[in-house]
């Protein structure tokens, strides 16, 4: 059962990437998703988004791509207020914001 968690988990990992979540306006989605494995690469890898995880609920308020990273911040005091930072995986896009909540 645990392989095949992990398997889910590789999959949804790299489907974003896939030329069917290619944005309509992009002409070579052969480059975009080559671009986008690239851009994922960078994100799983680079200290500066080592506290991100990707994430498919939610979308990036700058392209409507539906998958992000984002950081899981969280409070023990329920009348703290706490910032989690996002970044979208669209390698096209690559836009940054941050939620309070």
């Amino acid at each position: 059962e645990a392989y095949l968690y992990f398997m889910k988990i590789e999959k949804l990992e790299n489907m974003f990437c896939d030329i069917s979540h290619c944005p309509r306006h992009i002409e070579d989605k052969a480059d975009w998703s080559k671009k986008c494995k690239k851009w994922k690469q960078e994100l799983d890898t680079d200290v500066k988004w080592s506290c991100f995880s990707l994430r498919t609920s939610g979308s990036c308020p700058e392209c409507h791509f539906k998958f992000f990273y984002r950081t899981s911040n969280y409070s023990m005091r329920t009348s703290a207020d706490v910032t989690n930072y996002m970044v979208c995986a669209n390698s096209a896009c690559k836009h940054e914001w941050d939620e309070m909540s």
